[in-house]
């Protein structure tokens, strides 16, 4: 036992470098055991085949989206239609009532009050008639979810797709991945190698154009009274103004003051609505639309606002669903941000 100590030693020394030498059929086993198989002449990971089912699914959710914008504007040109027709029949209210103020006879008298009348019941039944306003209400918020859902789904495909080619950086560096890889082409006349397969590749292209329809941005608030959370605000692509986010508010509320200072003064003509504020008081406001209004990289054009009277002097200025309905958001008051996200048609640019 002249050289035991050395022979032990050569063997502590082999047991601890990797294995070199394999029979092809070992070599196969191992690379399955990375959950790997054998497609041509690559090994490719087996959730390769998940993630290019996951990219197939796509198309159907995006028909979904596209169905769901349909339906809401629809419901807004509903909505829409409804508002000025009660709008024409109260200016026609206005009209008969002033021609009853200079009825010539009890004949023209009675006929005008009757129309009157008439008119009155129909504003009366086209007020309490919800059917638009819900139907909108339900379109936006069907829009919302299968929006959010869209952006998930592109938002796992990344996750998923970037943790393939980090696996793919971890075998390529595994060195018993290498030496069975060299095994099985040393054995075989047709050489294969590890993967990503083309396939991965185009996968990945596809999926860069997808995230150009999904835009998504983190805007930081300031935190004020009362919980409200503060974001500022570009109109018209020239005043910047802070504004609270109220995503209880139909639209975009200003004060007298400040709708002047904006450009926003409402004309003599605009539509005059009652708003309920906080505190339960009953405020009339008159409408205008402002060109764009602007949130970190996000522009909405035409926006609804409503502008409450002068003597209104305590207006809080409102960021309402005028503006965020047009994204799916979400607030985050630990954070301080408010992410949104809003899905865009790359033909048309538009969402």
């Amino acid at each position: 036992m002249k050289y035991g100590w050395q022979f032990a030693l050569l063997c502590m020394w082999l047991i601890g470098q990797p294995l070199t030498v394999f029979a092809d059929e070992t070599a196969e086993s191992l690379l399955e055991g990375r959950e790997l198989r054998k497609v041509g002449t690559t090994w490719v990971l087996s959730s390769e085949s998940e993630l290019i089912k996951q990219m197939s699914q796509t198309a159907k959710i995006k028909r979904n989206v596209v169905d769901a914008e349909k339906k809401l504007t629809l419901a807004e040109r509903q909505a829409e239609a409804k508002k000025q027709t009660l709008t024409q029949w109260k200016a026609q209210h206005v009209q008969l009532s002033a021609q009853l103020a200079n009825a010539r006879n009890v004949a023209e008298n009675n006929r005008i009050v009757g129309l009157l009348n008439a008119l009155a019941g129909q504003i009366e039944l086209g007020t309490q008639d919800q059917a638009a306003e819900n139907n909108l209400k339900a379109a936006r918020s069907n829009a919302n979810e299968v929006r959010e859902q869209y952006a998930q789904h592109v938002l796992d495909m990344r996750v998923a797709y970037d943790g393939l080619q980090n696996r793919y950086t971890l075998l390529a560096a595994d060195l018993e991945v290498k030496l069975a890889i060299e095994n099985i082409n040393k054995a075989s006349e047709k050489k294969v190698e590890l993967g990503p397969s083309r396939g991965l590749s185009s996968f990945e292209r596809s999926l860069a154009k997808l995230e150009e329809t999904v835009l998504s941005e983190d805007i930081q608030t300031r935190q004020g009274a009362g919980n409200l959370m503060y974001v500022a605000a570009r109109f018209n692509g020239k005043d910047t103004i802070e504004i609270a986010v109220d995503t209880g508010a139909s639209a975009v509320v200003l004060s007298w003051e400040l709708a002047e200072k904006l450009g926003l003064k409402p004309g003599p003509d605009a539509e005059r609505v009652i708003f309920v504020v906080a505190d339960g008081r009953r405020i009339e406001a008159r409408m205008v639309k402002a060109d764009s209004v602007r949130i970190g990289k996000f522009t909405v054009e035409n926006v609804a606002c409503a502008v409450f009277g002068p003597e209104n002097t305590d207006v809080e200025p409102l960021l309402g669903q005028s503006f965020l309905e047009n994204f799916v958001y979400k607030i985050d008051s630990a954070r301080g941000v408010i992410s949104m996200t809003r899905i865009e048609d790359q033909a048309s640019g538009k969402r």
